[in-house]
């Protein structure tokens, strides 16, 4: 790669003028006064100069070679100017011929395996916007991850037991009447949400009774009316039958959990998510409870008076956690120990990675020091990628009300705003045609907007912004393919067809735009290590700012000299190839048609 060899230039210089091999060569991109610029303030150290110094002192020394044109030494930097015909050699050469394997590393053997858990839905409702948000940004990282050569696992760890799923359980015994989803035409998830909505519905209908008849007790709060509401009761008993064993529960629970399953896959195969194992809460939660025991023995947790087993982390500003109650049941954090065991045993992980929202920080904070206390060397790579709530508008969603928008609603309106949107491009398109591509539109704004915003942050989804083909979105960055490939239609070339003279690329929007496809690689190594796919988001909004500026300012298919329409011709197939990359990272589909 040319950045590797320019690298390689720096390095060498440093060598020359002063004598040492420098830990650290930083190559960054300015926006203006040179195609790149060496940092010389990460060679301060090593070189114990003032980088205005060092800067001089390379400058001369840097342009001794053939792939830079100038060197300008600027207040730390050195500004390079490169050889115009070895940027473009090594800025196109690559794409063209690596294809869809631009920009991705090969798996070393043995190569790191790491697994990537995400998702978590319950089967007690749909999954909804946020579940959106950490099905895309845990795909995206898995295909980041595979991109700089990790051995991915994807996991499931779907919450299929607790008194929120007998909440639904108990309204549809009540008031189901045999319904199925078949027999009322809706998906199992949407059906089993709907009940889950009933039993909030009767408990604050309840609860309203209950404080109507009692005015003494017109504050009641919501949780202590849950003491002694008869619905979560009801609730209540179901959770313990089940826990039992309860033939006739468990008989309903698999039922109900079946279509929501169903209806899950449905969602997963429209957004394109997959995952190489699924795992159950109600196989699992049991786990642990041998480790914590072990873990007992070998002094990592000690026996309270009361009988209940705890660790004590204020050492490293983490409170005291109980990972045993007293009657010998495990806690949350116990199952999570377990289950977290189990998948390094079962996959020879090296490391694991927890796509879930940012209100979980303190417990996988817990878990992971647990995990190094009880001697897990592979838990100092245990990560939580922490994500951000995602917003509507209209404002923030609950569950239990009904005022969720969830992923099959939220897919359905943006391919509605899609397809009108491509309607008043194209008013004669055939409508089966239409309504495919809507579809991909559809997927590719709500993915690109939800990947534009950086993890941690909460952010603000607007599904008609997200359609819109100009501004900073994913139907822009489409636009742009799709452009380039009815272009390369329209030229007559073969495929296999990539020669081109790199000499007469020499236009100031040619130059931006191959400076653009050098970066690719090196944002996607940044990408995946960062676990951060706005990254990718970001170089391909600029990718394709840079593509329809050079398209504005030289002509391409009609250029009067062979060679030069030939190579803008290779400078564009270049970046599709390097845009269907990006794209494909962020799990975004290309289409050949807006």
């Amino acid at each position: 790669m040319l950045l590797d060899r320019i690298e390689q230039v720096c390095r060498k210089a440093v060598e020359n003028v002063f004598g040492i091999s420098p830990t650290r060569v930083t190559l960054d991109f300015p926006d203006q006064f040179g195609d790149l610029a060496l940092n010389a303030f990460h060679l301060a150290k090593d070189l114990r100069k003032a980088p205005p110094a060092i800067a001089q002192a390379l400058a001369e020394e840097l342009e001794k070679d053939a792939l830079i044109e100038r060197a300008t030494p600027v207040k730390g930097y050195v500004n390079l100017v490169l050889h115009r015909p070895a940027l473009a050699e090594g800025a196109l050469s690559p794409a063209l011929r690596a294809g869809d394997s631009f920009g991705f590393r090969e798996r070393t053997d043995p190569s790191q395996r790491i697994m990537v858990e995400f998702s978590s839905p319950n089967t007690n409702k749909p999954q909804h916007l946020g579940h959106v948000r950490t099905n895309c940004l845990g795909d995206s990282v898995a295909r980041l991850l595979e991109a700089t050569g990790t051995d991915v696992i994807r996991a499931n760890l779907v919450n299929d037991r607790g008194i929120h799923i007998c909440k639904s359980m108990l309204a549809y015994q009540r008031e189901g009447q045999g319904m199925t989803p078949e027999s009322v035409g809706k998906k199992g998830d949407h059906f089993v949400g709907d009940f889950y909505v009933l039993f909030e519905t009767r408990f604050r209908e309840e609860w309203k009774r209950y404080r109507d008849e009692h005015p003494e007790q017109s504050e009641i709060s919501r949780d202590e009316f849950a003491k002694i509401s008869e619905w979560m009761a009801g609730a209540r008993d179901v959770l313990r039958r089940w826990e039992e064993g309860d033939e006739e529960v468990l008989a309903l629970w698999k039922l109900m959990n079946g279509w929501v399953m169903e209806g899950f896959e449905e969602t997963y195969r429209t957004l394109g998510i997959r995952f190489d194992r699924i795992y159950l809460e109600s196989e699992t939660y049991q786990l642990g409870k041998e480790i914590v025991s072990e873990g007992l023995r070998k002094g990592v947790f000690h026996r309270r008076d009361d009988g209940a087993v705890e660790i004590d982390l204020s050492d490293v500003k983490l409170d005291r956690k109980v990972v045993l109650r007293s009657d010998g049941t495990s806690v949350y954090i116990t199952q999570d120990i377990g289950t977290t065991v189990m998948k390094t045993e079962e996959y020879g992980l090296d490391g694991q990675i927890f796509v879930v929202g940012n209100e979980q920080i303190y417990h996988f904070n817990v878990l992971f020091e647990i995990l190094k206390r009880l001697g897990y060397e592979w838990a100092a790579n245990c990560r939580h990628l922490a994500y951000g709530m995602v917003n509507l508008p209209e404002g923030k969603m609950k569950s239990r009300e009904g005022t969720v928008v969830d992923a099959d609603n939220l897919i359905e309106e943006v391919s509605r705003l899609a397809h009108k949107e491509i309607l008043s491009r194209q008013p004669d398109v055939d409508e089966k045609a239409a309504e495919e591509r809507a579809l991909n539109i559809a997927l590719a704004a709500l993915k690109f907007m939800i990947l534009s915003v950086s993890p941690k942050t909460t952010m603000l989804y607007d599904p008609k912004a997200s359609v819109s083909f100009e501004g900073d979105t994913g139907p822009y960055v489409l636009y742009a393919f799709a452009r380039i490939q009815r272009m390369l239609e329209d030229s007559g070339l073969g495929p296999d067809d990539v020669e081109f003279d790199p000499a007469v690329l020499t236009d100031e929007s040619e130059i931006r735009l191959m400076l653009k496809l050098v970066e690719f690689p090196r944002v996607v190594e940044k990408a995946a290590a960062d676990l951060n796919p706005s990254l990718i988001s970001s170089w391909l909004l600029a990718c394709a700012r840079a593509y329809h500026s050079h398209n504005r300012a030289v002509p391409i298919l009609k250029a009067d000299d062979p060679a030069v329409r030939k190579a803008r011709l290779m400078l564009s197939r270049a970046t599709a190839t390097a845009l269907s990359q990006g794209l494909k990272l962020l799990g975004i589909k290309t289409v050949d048609r807006m």
